[in-house]
């Protein structure tokens, strides 16, 4: 039980301050939703790898477009992949 505290407090420290690349973070799950941020780098990756410089995210059901927000700022959709 106290391994499983001390990831969760890693994880949480990372998630605050931003530690590391963004697939860093991805791999450690250290991410707020991480639905959003595993769908989202993996539609980056095949765009990228079908030759797209940009791919648009739409994000259906939104009720006060929380997780669209975030999207933009927390998971930085702009530079993902590169």
């Amino acid at each position: 039980m106290k391994f499983i505290k001390n990831i969760k407090a890693l994880r949480s420290i990372i998630r605050k301050l931003k530690i590391g690349s963004f697939k860093f973070r991805l791999d450690m799950l250290a991410l707020k939703r991480m639905q959003y941020a595993y769908i989202c780098f993996h539609a980056a990756q095949l765009g990228k790898k079908l030759g797209y410089k940009k791919i648009s995210v739409i994000e259906y059901g939104v009720a006060g477009g929380q997780g669209l927000i975030l999207i933009l700022k927390e998971i930085g959709m702009h530079s993902m992949i590169r």
